[in-house]
């Protein structure tokens, strides 16, 4: 495996394949695109594709919104009415894992999902509980890694914010 400055891993071997697998899982990396690590292999997949696969992933990048996995297997089972909600959420976990989509976690409620991984923020509604994103000029998602390293000495290996907002729907 070779890891050059910009935090690219590049996976040339089969055998690295088992190893950066296992690595991810040991780190909890959920997000590997907006912490600024960038996932790329030679004919190696991660996870075997699937139609159902790409009909999530298809629903995912054509909505703005952050369904829940129940939502996702409603709209999914349109397109195909096989898929079964057990299907569904292996392959979210399946897409968040390898860093396709992003699983937006929320205290006391059910996991959420994003098409977009460009980096990028998310607010929820503390009116509607909708979610929505939030897009900054500058990615601050370093420089707050570098501070809490300065201050406590703590290696980050990744990060969640989520900011508690007043929509724009529920502000007029």
């Amino acid at each position: 495996m070779l890891i050059n400055p910009a935090l690219e891993v590049v996976l040339v071997e089969p055998h690295f394949h088992f190893f950066f697998n296992q690595l991810v899982k040991s780190l909890f990396i959920d997000n590997l695109a907006c912490n600024s690590v960038h996932v790329r292999h030679s004919s190696i997949p991660l996870f075997k594709y699937s139609k159902q696969h790409e009909i999530i992933l298809e629903y995912l990048r054509s909505i703005k919104t952050h369904p829940t996995a129940e939502t996702i297997y409603e709209e999914v089972r349109k397109k195909d009415n096989k898929i079964s909600l057990g299907t569904v959420y292996r392959n979210l976990d399946k897409l968040a894992f390898q860093g396709v989509i992003k699983r937006i976690k929320m205290a006391n409620e059910k996991d959420r999902f994003d098409g977009d991984v460009s980096c990028h923020y998310h607010g929820k509604c503390i009116k509607c509980n909708n979610v929505i994103d939030i897009f900054l000029k500058e990615n601050i998602d370093l420089s707050i890694d570098e501070h809490v390293k300065n201050e406590t000495n703590i290696n980050v290996v990744s990060h969640d914010i989520i900011f508690n907002v007043i929509c724009p729907n529920c502000d007029k």
